[in-house]
Order: C-alpha cells, then sequence, then structure tokens
C-alpha cells in the first residue's frame, strides 16, 4: 500500500490572517528555497567543520524584553544586518574582547627573564629567605 502525503499548494496567507500583521523578515517565501539532493544533505567541506565561523548552529533562546528591543532597534536601523546577525556579532565582539583580556593577561616568561626589576626582586626575595 502506497503512502499517501498531503501535497497542499502552499498558501501565502490563510482566511485568519492578515499578511500585514507578519513582519517582511518573517514572512515565508518559497520561491527562495531550492530542494538539496538527499545525497548532499550532509556534505560538509573541511573548511565547513575546522572552521566555526562558516558553521551555523540553530538554537532557541528565549532574551529578556528590552534585549531583544535593542537587537531590533539596531537591525531595523539602515544599512544593518538582520536581528540574527547583530545578535551573532554582539556575542562575537563579547567573546573576542574576553579572549583578548585573558590573553594579556598571561606572562611571557622570556619577557620577565630580560627585565632586570624582576631579576632583582628575586635575588631579593632568595637572600631574605636564605637568610631566615
Amino acid at each position: 500500500m502506497r503512502k499517501q502525503t498531503n501535497k497542499r499548494a502552499y498558501d501565502p496567507v490563510s482566511e485568519d490572517e492578515d499578511e500585514s500583521l507578519i513582519e517582511e523578515e518573517f514572512r515565508f517565501r518559497p520561491e527562495q528555497l531550492r530542494r538539496v539532493p538527499r545525497e548532499r544533505r550532509h556534505d560538509a567541506t573541511l573548511e565547513d567543520i575546522t572552521n566555526p565561523r562558516k558553521t551555523r548552529v540553530g538554537m532557541y533562546i528565549y532574551l529578556d524584553l528590552d534585549i531583544f528591543n535593542f537587537v531590533k532597534q539596531r537591525a531595523d536601523s539602515p544599512d544593518e544586518a538582520s536581528y540574527q546577525t547583530v545578535i551573532n556579532q554582539v556575542l562575537r565582539h563579547l567573546m573576542e574582547n574576553e579572549i583578548a583580556a585573558a590573553q594579556s593577561e598571561k606572562v611571557d616568561i622570556n619577557d620577565l627573564l630580560t627585565n632586570a626589576a624582576f631579576i632583582n626582586a628575586v635575588a631579593e626575595r632568595v637572600k631574605e629567605t636564605l637568610a631566615k
């Protein structure tokens, strides 16, 4: 017995919806979709796998209303990307700043070995310890 599928045509606006209530970016546009062949659905290049900036992961999050309004306001300004891209940019900026701050806190041992003040302080500490 053959499985029957529902191949109902896409109705852009149902009878109980008003398209003007749906923001432009959230409107479904089937003409922009393309079918990916089954054998290519799980293809990923080595660069896609090894470069996290080229890999997108979908997730569902709850945002505080003031944060959401801030992001939407920024995204609605001229020459700005979508709100999802704005969120990604803000999070990337935060991440890169934290990484840079953590790296700047690391001490380079080679710098210490050539720092006369550090060497003198260590020598004084050694003298104090040996004198005890």
